[in-house]
């Protein structure tokens, strides 16, 4: 029988939710931003940072007892890096929204003289995340890696302290309208990437904080309880202050005054340093000078960034901020951001002794409190000069305070009677202390005074508090007694309880109580720090030393890999653990205009948008025709993606410098200068100078860099220049004069040892703070772009304390022809023309046209000159000529160019010309 077999043809269908051409979401996991310990999820974390390296100790909020054992910030298990690593570790970094601000950026070679504030919130949309306030300089470099979080010396040098807080994003949109008020220098912000519509990002708070500049009235605020952390009860206060023309300190004027405590202050320094005490009436502030112990580590008053504050005693916040009581302090706005625990509370109190603390003297007043003969309750109080009243605790400060005898007639009555017969005596008791017993002088049953027949008692007697330790304190406890009441009175101190009563040994004189609140020290008292030690003993962390290890198989292979691909004859036989260098063709960092190199070129961006034109040096007669900067033929889109385009983005030097960088929300009032410098080791580079703000974004993409309305608001000009590393060098000495912001820097990874990065002419423009003498400079003839002749002219002057013109005072002296300097405004706006002598400089005010587009005088950031004749210089700065131009430094930059300058001066005109006669 014939077996017929039937093949069908395998078939399958592919079904598309939403159809076959649909896109599919790919769901993410998203990232729980919160403050972490050792992945451990934690409400807050305090971590004090010692100085002169990264030791550091920490607290939780189950064990805030005692600082930690030290270790190093940046360890793996360590609250700050394992909070940090959450964004840097994370596969959809691009997801969180973060603000960071701080008055001493990453790459910045001086600390701003703004708002003092310095933060970092990071928040996934519509979830949790963290408020991490911090005293650190140069932290957190959001565009490094969580392994350089700590690598600069600036963040290891001093101590410093960090507060951590988990929100929800609820709350911690509060917080950022609470935050705005100081008004924070922000340095760095992302918005997720998730959606069109960013709920937490985009709303109000957010936004006013990123770019708002609200002028608050009143100029203070605190928190509502309604802000707390994620775990209850998550109690905070957080108080800001916004800056003002005259000086206001944030703990005298707000935050004693809405805790209602006492506060004590640190503010590493003395007392003519810092603003005095204040002491008057109950509620005062009082200066922690320092130096301070934070473990068994003496912190020198001159190493420590952290400013923090405690009530002096009852309530248990702990505050942590970057501003003190200094003069200085007093005139930017503050935030103090406080968590209730009163484990760390009393931490912190411990660090405060006699030798540290600026007190207020102590209080004695008077608590008169009279009963009548039919057990009616009358109650007083008294002062005496400018001390105030002791402070009494619970049903007895509420009865004195509120007069509320039903409060008070217990403390009078027998336990367990139900009359109001007084257990007194005599008809009137007056009791007065000082406040500032403390539990280690403690004694009991201690006579006072007795006197049964003078007829008035000595105001003030010696009170002997004999402790178990033998000690003994010089307070004095104040009696005073009427002839007709002269009865023994005894004072007892149980716990730091002082019962008042008759002879000792009776009833009542042992529940009879009133607790003293408020406690100061004594001039004699010992405050003495615990030792806290393990099971195990004490321990003491030492640095491991490195061990070589077997390469993993991973390794291995890559290893293997290598061996084959190499060719150099020395790469066959690589043996596993042997670190390798792989070549790379390093990038030929030049001005660049679709793919062509060219030795410079002159862009003029146009206002509301992306418009442009440009020159280059063998077509400089006219402007090229409109097109968008950040089109890919156009010469700074080239020129910069030869950078965001490289695959060995780590191989580059960079410095950028602006006084409007990336992420801030205004202008600094400093030096104007905006450029970046980009070259390979041992390589050629560029110069780029430019007048727009929010540019270059290195943090960023190619894609990004006219992103944002700052940049393509107003008018900008880029000048690019192509120099070799040697004459980058030189210009860097001379930018460095003006003393530019710096605001982003990177050293090649290619060698341990880097000649340009590592000149000092690089390092002095990055971290020095050079006073230079004479204040200008102007560049020797041998600095040349690439291309001969390559002449140029480079003109820098320092900032100094008078008002200092560079056009008047060097360039036109220099380049010796009468200059017309645009600087858009009117003839009341800017500097008068200089007409004296044959070497005048005459004012470009604008409007000017550009190819065929006016450009208003209000919506033009560019600033140059060129000579009114025979010289071919143009020259593009920051800097034009006004009143505020001449107190800051300034650099000019100039190429020679016959066509260019010639297209320059067509754009002046009779009109928009303030010629000299």
């Amino acid at each position: 029988m014939a077996i017929t077999t039937r093949t069908t043809p395998f078939r399958f269908t592919l079904f598309f939710r939403n159809g076959p051409r649909a896109l599919s979401k790919i769901r993410v996991t998203p990232t729980q931003y919160q403050c972490v310990q050792n992945a451990n999820n934690v409400d807050w974390f305090i971590v004090y940072k010692l100085p002169g390296g990264k030791s550091s100790h920490y607290l939780l909020p189950n064990a805030a007892a005692a600082w930690t054992a030290a270790a190093d910030i940046d360890a793996a298990q360590q609250p700050v890096h394992s909070t940090m690593n959450l964004y840097f570790a994370s596969a959809n970094r691009d997801r969180a929204n973060i603000v960071a601000y701080s008055n001493y950026p990453p790459h910045f070679k001086f600390e701003l003289p703004m708002s003092p504030g310095k933060g970092v919130i990071i928040a996934e949309e519509q979830n949790k995340g963290f408020w991490l306030v911090h005293t650190a300089k140069y932290f957190p470099n959001i565009a490094g890696t969580v392994a350089t979080l700590f690598s600069n010396e600036k963040t290891t040098k001093d101590a410093a302290a960090f507060l951590c807080m988990s929100y929800s994003d609820v709350n911690l949109r509060a917080v950022a309208k609470i935050i705005d008020y100081e008004q924070p220098i922000i340095y760095f912000t992302q918005r997720s990437s998730v959606q069109a519509t960013q709920a937490f990002y985009d709303s109000a708070e957010i936004q006013t904080l990123i770019n708002g500049l609200h002028k608050y009235q009143p100029i203070g605020t605190v928190s509502a309880d309604s802000i707390r952390t994620l775990t209850a009860p998550g109690t905070v206060k957080i108080f800001a202050t916004a800056p003002v023309a005259y000086s206001s300190d944030i703990y005298s004027n707000y935050v004693v005054k809405i805790l209602k405590k006492t506060l004590q202050v640190y503010t590493p320094g003395t007392t003519t340093t810092v603003l005095r005490k204040s002491c008057a009436g109950t509620l005062k502030v009082e200066n922690v000078l320092g130096p301070i112990t934070v473990s068994d580590t003496v912190i020198p008053i001159e190493q420590d960034s952290a400013r923090w504050s405690v009530q002096k005693s009852d309530s248990d916040f702990v505050c942590l901020s970057n501003t003190g009581r200094t003069a200085d302090d007093a005139k930017h706005g503050a935030t103090v951001a406080c968590i209730l625990s009163a484990d760390a509370t009393t931490l912190f109190r411990s660090m405060i002794t006699t030798q540290n603390l600026d007190a207020c003297p102590p209080d004695i007043g008077v608590v008169s409190i009279s009963v009548d003969n039919r057990g009616g309750l009358r109650h007083t109080i008294a002062t005496r000069g400018r001390r105030t009243l002791a402070q009494l605790d619970g049903t007895t400060r509420d009865a004195v305070q509120n007069k509320n005898s039903q409060i008070m007639d217990p403390l009078f009555s027998k336990p367990g009677t139900k009359d109001r017969t007084p257990h007194l005596r005599h008809n009137s008791v007056n009791f007065c202390a000082p406040l500032f017993v403390r539990p280690e002088v403690q004694g009991r049953n201690t006579r006072v005074f007795r006197d049964s027949s003078s007829a008035e008692a000595d105001p003030e007697i010696p009170a002997q508090r004999h402790s178990k330790w033998g000690e003994s304190s010089g307070a004095k406890i104040v009696i005073s007694a009427t002839p007709e009441y002269s009865t023994v009175k005894t004072v007892e101190t149980r716990s730091g309880i002082y019962c008042v009563g008759d002879e000792p040994g009776t009833n009542w004189s042992k529940w009879l109580i009133a607790k003293i609140t408020d406690i100061h020290p004594s001039e004699d008292s010992v405050i003495r720090s615990a030792t806290v030690k393990t099971k195990q003993g004490t321990v003491t962390w030492s640095a491991r030393s490195l061990s070589l290890v077997e390469p993993s198989s991973v390794e291995k292979s890559f290893l293997n890999t290598c061996s084959s691909v190499l060719k150099d004859s020395h790469a066959q036989n690589i043996a596993p653990g042997t670190k390798t260098g792989i070549r790379v063709t390093p990038t030929q960092y030049q001005c660049v205009q679709n793919a062509n190199n060219v030795d410079w070129f002159i862009v003029y961006k146009l206002p509301g948008g992306k418009s442009s034109h440009y020159l280059l040096p063998n077509a400089a007669a006219a402007w090229t025709g409109a097109a968008d900067i950040d089109a890919a033929q156009q010469p700074v889109h080239s020129t910069m993606n030869l950078y965001f385009a490289s695959g060995n983005k780590d191989r580059a030097n960079i410095v950028a410098y602006s006084n409007y960088p990336p992420h801030f929300k205004f202008e600094l009032p400093m030096s104007p200068g905006k450029g970046v410098i980009i070259a390979e080791e041992q390589n050629k580079g560029f110069w780029l100078v430019h007048t727009a703000k929010y540019f270059p974004n290195i943090a960023g993409t190619v894609a990004t860099l006219f992103s944002n309305e700052k940049t393509t608001k107003d008018a900008a000009a880029f000048l690019c220049m192509s120099y070799s590393d040697v004459n980058l060098r030189a210009v860097a000495k001379i930018i460095d004069y003006e003393q530019p912001i710096i605001y982003f820097t990177q050293r090649s990874s290619v060698q341990a040892t880097q000649a340009f990065y590592d000149s000092a002419e690089i390092q002095t423009l990055i971290n020095g703070l050079h006073k230079y003498q004479p204040i200008g400079t102007v560049s020797a003839d041998s600095i040349r772009t690439l291309t001969a002749p390559g002449t140029v002219k480079i003109f820098a002057t320092a900032p100094v304390a008078y008002s200092s013109d560079i056009y008047s005072n060097y360039v036109v002296k220099i380049l010796k022809k009468t200059l017309q300097v645009y600087t858009p405004g009117t003839t009341t706006t800017v500097l008068r023309k200089s007409c004296a002598g044959t070497l005048k400089v005459e004012n470009v005010l604008g409007p000017i046209t550009v190819s065929d587009t006016v450009i208003p005088i209000e919506q033009d950031s560019a600033r140059w000159s060129v000579q009114k004749s025979d010289s071919d210089f143009v020259c593009l700065s920051n800097t034009g000529r006004t009143a505020d131009d001449a107190k800051h430094g300034a650099t000019v930059a100039c190429i020679l160019s016959a066509d260019a300058t010639t297209l320059f001066r067509s754009m002046i005109t009779t009109q928009n010309l303030d010629a000299c006669p």
